[in-house]
C-alpha cells in the first residue's frame, strides 16, 4: 500500500472518517498500537527481507508511518533453531540484526505461529515450543496464536466450530497454558525483558546447543541461556561483563528455577546445560567469593584448515588427571581422556557428523571438578560426497498411482507440473545423506521462504538393522511399497521442513518430531532440490550401506492438499481424498550398496 494510505488511515482529521490513532487518542487510549504484515523471512545470516519490512514502516522521506510490523524473520529463525535443529548462531545473528535494522524493535510483533503458517507443533516438540515462547525475554510484543496454549497442531481448522477436533480444547490447566502464565509473569515482573537491549554473549555456529544473551535496561541486567540440543551442552567461559563474585539470581527455568551463581575471577560463568533447557538470571548487587579455577587445560594449536576425516588432537593438563574433549558443545558425547604422568594427553576426534566445509567447528578441553576449561580450538572438515544411487524417473508420469489424477485448476500450477519427479540421486559422506531431486519445473510464485512452492516432498528412510519402523505412509492413505519400513520421514515444502521418527506413527499421525531436520537447497535454473541430513539425524550412522530411500510428491497447505473427485482451484482431482493415495509422483525404492 502507498505511504499516503497509512498517513490517512492513522492520522486523518476528516470528522466523518477520522484516522484510527486520532480516534484512539480521543477515547483515552494512549500509545495505540497499529502494526502491519509483510510475509517475508530471511536466509540464515542475511537481513534483506528484514530491511524490506523496515521500509514498509516509513514513507519515501524516511518519516515513520507504522509503529510496528510482524517480525517474520525472527519467527522463521526461531522455528529453524528450536524446532528444526539449526545452529543457535542463526538466532544469535537474528537478535543482533533486528536491533540494528529496526528503528523501534520493541514495537515489532513477535510470534511463533499463526493462521497463515504451520503450527510449531506440526513439526516441533513441546520442549522446543517452550524455548521459543521464552522469546518473551527479547524486545518485541509477544503474540500467542490461540490454541498454542492447548498444544494444537493444526492452524485454520481451529478457527471454526470443529476446532476441538483439530487437537484439543480450552483448558486452563493445560501444561502449555500454565507455562505461558509463568513466562508472561516473568516478563511483567522484570521490565528488563520487555524494555531492555540484548547483547548476544555466546552461540553455536555448527550445531544445536547453547545460546546466551544479556539484557540491559535502566540499570537492571539479566542473562538468558538456552540449550536447543536434545543432549547436554557445555557453556564454558561465558563472558558476562560483570565484576568477579557478582551474584546472578535465578528467576526462571523451563523445568525449575535455576540456582544462584557467582561470576568467576575472569568475569565468566561456566555451566553444563541440560537438554532443551531455558534459564534466566537477574544480575544483583550482591557478591560472593569468586569461583576458583584450580586447574589448567590446553589444546595444541589447530590451524583451522579443512581436513577430510578423523584426526588426532593433543594438549596438556595441569591439576587435572582427566578431562572431557567437547566438540561443538556436545557434552553428552564428549570423549573422556586421561593425562599421562607428564600432564600430556591426546585423543582422536570423530568427524563423521561433519559435512560442510564452511562450518567452523569448536573444540574445548573441559573439567567440571576441578573446574577448568581450555581456550577453544577451531577446525573445518571437508568430506567428499560419494554417489550411492542415481536413478531417472519417467517424465510426465505425475498423475497419481493409477494415472488419473490432475492438478488443481488454479493457474499457479498450469503447465508447470511442479510435482513431476525426473531424477533422484543419493550421496553419502560418512553417515550423512544427501538426496538430490530433479523436477520438471521449480517455481517460486508465492515467494516461499525455502525456495520452491506448489510441491511437498515426503522422503522415507529405512535404516538397516534398526528395530521398529512403520509401513504406513502417514496422512497419505497408502502403505510403503516393496515391503519397506521407514524409521525416519522427512516432509519438506516451501514453508516447512520437518523430520519425524516412526515412533507413534499411524495412518493419521506423522510420527515423533526429531531434529536436526534437513538442510535444504534449491536451484531453479537446474530445477533441483537438495536435502541433506547429518549422521546425527539418523541415529549417528557410521555408513549408509543398506539404507533405503523412497520419495513422493504432492502439495501441502497446513496439511496435505485435498484430493477431490471434481476439478477445484486448490485441490487435486481424480479421486476421493479420504481414501485415495496422496501422491502425484514417486521414485523407486533406492538402496545404496
Amino acid at each position: 500500500m502507498p505511504p499516503a494510505f497509512f498517513d490517512d488511515f492513522l492520522h486523518s482529521d476528516d470528522p466523518d472518517a477520522a484516522g484510527i490513532e486520532r480516534v484512539a487518542a480521543q477515547t483515552g487510549r494512549k500509545q495505540f498500537l497499529v502494526f502491519g504484515e509483510g510475509f517475508a523471512s530471511d536466509a540464515p545470516h542475511t537481513d534483506i527481507q528484514a530491511r524490506r519490512i523496515e521500509r514498509y514502516m516509513r514513507d519515501d522521506d524516511g518519516a515513520p508511518l507504522l509503529p510496528g510490523m510482524l517480525n517474520f524473520p525472527l519467527y522463521a529463525t526461531a522455528g529453524d533453531v528450536f524446532a528444526r535443529g539449526r545452529p543457535t548462531a542463526d538466532l544469535g545473528y537474528r537478535v543482533a540484526s533486528m536491533m540494528a535494522v529496526h528503528a523501534r524493535p520493541h514495537l515489532m510483533v513477535t510470534f511463533l505461529d499463526n493462521h497463515d503458517v504451520e503450527r510449531f507443533l506440526a513439526g516441533g516438540t513441546q520442549a522446543g515450543l517452550k524455548q521459543g515462547l521464552l522469546l518473551m525475554t527479547l524486545p518485541g510484543i509477544p503474540t500467542i496464536y490461540y490454541g498454542t496454549e492447548q498444544a494444537f497442531t493444526q492452524p485454520r481448522a481451529t478457527m471454526f466450530a470443529t476446532g476441538g477436533a483439530a487437537g484439543g480444547h480450552f483448558d486452563t490447566g493445560a501444561p502449555l497454558y500454565r507455562f505461558i502464565q509463568r513466562a508472561t509473569a516473568l516478563r511483567r515482573e522484570h521490565r528488563v525483558f520487555s524494555r531492555g537491549t540484548p547483547a548476544v554473549l555466546a552461540d553455536n555456529p555448527a550445531a544445536p546447543g547453547a545460546l546466551a544473551y544479556r539484557m540491559d535496561h535502566d540499570g537492571d541486567a539479566a542473562i538468558v541461556v538456552f540449550n536447543s540440543a536434545d543432549h547436554d551442552s557445555l557453556l564454558a567461559g561465558l563472558p558476562t561483563g560483570l565484576a568477579p563474585g557478582t551474584v546472578l539470581e535465578g528467576v526462571f527455568g523451563i523445568d525449575a528455577t535455576p540456582a544462584d551463581i557467582a561470576v568467576d575471577a575472569g568475569g565468566c560463568i561456566h555451566m553444563a546445560l541440560p537438554a532443551r533447557s531455558g534459564q534466566a538470571w537477574k544480575v544483583t548487587s550482591r557478591t560472593l567469593p569468586a569461583p576458583v579455577v584450580d586447574a589448567s587445560l590446553t589444546i595444541e594449536t589447530l590451524d583451522g584448515a579443512p581436513g577430510d576425516g578423523d584426526f588426532v588432537v593433543r594438549g596438556s593438563a595441569r591439576g587435572a588427571s582427566s578431562l572431557q574433549l567437547v566438540v561443538d558443545g556436545d557434552l553428552s558425547h564428549a570423549r573422556t581422556v586421561r593425562a599421562d604422568a607428564d600432564g600430556r594427553w591426546q585423543a582422536s576426534v570423530d568427524t563423521n557428523d561433519m559435512v560442510d566445509a564452511a562450518i567452523r567447528h569448536e573444540m574445548v578441553a573441559w573439567s567440571g571438578s576441578p573446574l577448568a576449561a581450555s581456550p577453544p580450538g577451531y577446525f573445518h572438515i571437508n568430506r567428499d560426497w560419494s554417489v550411492l544411487a542415481d536413478v531417472a524417473d519417467p517424465a510426465g508420469d505425475d498423475a497419481g498411482p493409477a494415472g488419473c489424477y490432475r492438478y488443481p485448476t488454479d493457474p499457479g500450477w498450469g503447465p508447470n507440473r511442479q510435482l513431476d519427479l525426473r531424477n533422484v540421486r543419493v550421496s553419502g559422506a560418512g553417515g550423512a545423506i544427501k538426496i538430490e531431486l530433479r523436477m520438471g519445473k521449480l517455481t517460486e510464485l508465492w515467494k516461499p521462504a525455502i525456495g520452491f512452492d506448489h510441491v511437498v516432498f515426503t522422503v522415507f528412510i529405512e535404516v538397516p538393522g534398526k528395530e521398529g519402523g512403520a509401513t504406513v505412509m502417514p496422512v497419505q492413505n497408502a502403505p510403503l511399497p516393496a515391503g519397506m519400513r521407514w524409521h525416519y520421514r522427512l516432509r519438506a515444502h516451501g514453508w516447512s521442513n520437518a523430520l519425524f521418527s516412526s515412533a507413534g506413527a499411524s495412518a493419521g499421525n506423522e510420527g515423533t518430531p526429531v531434529a536436526p531436520a534437513a538442510a535444504i537447497g534449491s536451484d531453479a535454473a537446474r530445477n533441483t532440490v537438495s536435502l541433506v541430513l547429518p549422521a546425527s539425524a539418523l541415529g549417528k550412522l557410521a555408513s549408509l550401506s543398506g539404507v533405503k530411500v523412497y520419495v513422493t510428491t504432492w502439495d501441502y497447505d497446513g496439511g496435505y492438499r485435498p484430493l477431490a473427485p471434481v476439478a477445484q482451484a486448490m485441490a487435486f482431482r481424480g479421486g476421493e481424498g479420504a481414501t485415495g493415495p496422496l501422491m502425484m509422483d514417486d521414485s523407486a525404492v533406492l538402496t545404496p550398496p
